[in-house]
């Protein structure tokens, strides 16, 4: 519960921040430069999981061109199989072109617990 709501806090920073109207163009942009942002990050974190021993379940972004700020940002959500058999679950929002993280929200498994 405590994750959506976070999700859902972090999507309205993300999207509450639009002060004018989009063009196709700077969206198309940003869209290219999170896409490849997002696969540079993935293959950085799939390099780091297999030293550590973990394995990635899921990872999926999303993009907005904030109009305001002239930047271009992405939500990325991530979940991981730790080893010990621990999961995570890690949300953040990031420039897609600085890769500067303004928040980010992680949640881990315990073993003494059920959920």
């Amino acid at each position: 519960m405590r994750s959506c709501a976070l999700v859902t806090s972090l999507l309205s920073v993300f999207i509450a921040t639009t002060g004018h109207a989009q063009t196709l163009d700077q969206q198309e942009r940003c869209a290219m430069q999170a896409k490849r942002s997002f696969q540079e990050i993935q293959a950085n974190d799939s390099a780091e999981q297999k030293q550590v021993g973990g394995q990635r379940l899921s990872a999926d972004y999303q993009s907005h061109y904030n109009t305001k700020t002239g930047k271009c940002l992405m939500l990325v959500e991530t979940t991981d199989m730790l080893a010990g058999g621990t999961s995570s679950t890690t949300a953040y929002l990031l420039d897609a072109n600085e890769r500067r993280q303004y928040a980010t929200y992680l949640w881990m498994s315990r073993k003494d617990k059920k959920y």
